[in-house]
């Protein structure tokens, strides 16, 4: 008698465990296609497959968040028998729905920008034309962030002529040297000396710029500020130097 009730407590005890619960677990993608109060199916960030799951009267959700494209995170219970998952709880990003629709920059900007988002991040765009484009926008961690893609295609520049006496090995090894002089800024040659530094003149769409073009290797001094009328910063203009901690540029320098 004792042998057949500890079979049948061994039996109960196999079939508790083969009915017991799952723990939850969890998917998270992108929202592929949703029907409220019905289905939503998940496709998989990283794993290439999408996942179905009945959305009942159960189901924890914000139904504002539920768009197809939004982020979203689903809990829900394995189960041993081959039909549909039910979501439990459906997570989505709060930005998501808010930034949808259109934008535009307040009245007077300097570049107006009017666009439209919408959905998987794409982007309609009314305005500017030709100088900015937008191709997509995206999330960010950042509540209420996103961050706009596109491209920025400015006119060409126009090509400098410069015409150089020398090339731009000129002056270099001479690190004893301290001061440059030379014609000065109304004479006729291509370089002219600024306070002791040689710049070269260049033109640009017919009009002179001055480029600081060698700044003395030897000057001692620990801190030079650029003239104002030096537009571009040549590529070896401080090569050399091993004394100069501090470097002032103007506004009216435009390339270095």
């Amino acid at each position: 008698m004792r042998l057949k009730i500890y079979f049948y407590a061994i039996a109960l005890a196999l079939i508790c465990a083969c009915h017991r619960e799952q723990p939850p677990q969890y998917i998270a993608g992108f929202i592929s296609e949703v029907s409220l109060g019905q289905y939503i199916v998940i496709d998989s960030m990283g794993s290439g497959f999408t996942k179905h799951f009945i959305v009942d009267e159960n189901t924890q959700y914000q139904e504002s968040g539920l768009i197809n494209g939004n982020v979203a995170e689903v809990m829900y219970i394995p189960t041993d028998e081959e039909q549909a998952l039910t979501a439990v709880t459906i997570t989505t990003d709060d930005t998501y729905p808010k930034v949808l629709g259109r934008w535009t920059t307040l009245e007077g900007e300097r570049v107006p920008i009017d666009i439209e988002l919408l959905t998987r991040g794409r982007i309609k765009q009314y305005s500017p034309e030709g100088i900015l484009e937008y191709t997509s926008w995206q999330l960010l961690a950042k509540e209420d962030t996103i961050r706009l893609i596109g491209r920025l295609s400015l006119p060409p520049i126009a090509e400098k002529e410069k015409k150089k006496a020398k090339p731009d090995t000129a002056l270099e090894g001479c690190i004893g040297l301290t001061d440059i002089t030379g014609p000065t800024a109304n004479s006729a040659g291509n370089f002219v000396s600024l306070d002791g530094v040689l710049c070269a003149k260049v033109k640009v769409d017919n009009k002179t710029i001055y480029e600081l073009y060698r700044y003395p290797a030897g000057r001692i001094a620990d801190e030079y500020v650029v003239p104002n009328s030096v537009v571009v910063i040549g590529e070896k203009a401080f090569y050399q130097n091993q004394n100069l901690k501090y470097v002032t540029f103007q506004e009216s320098v435009t390339e270095l």
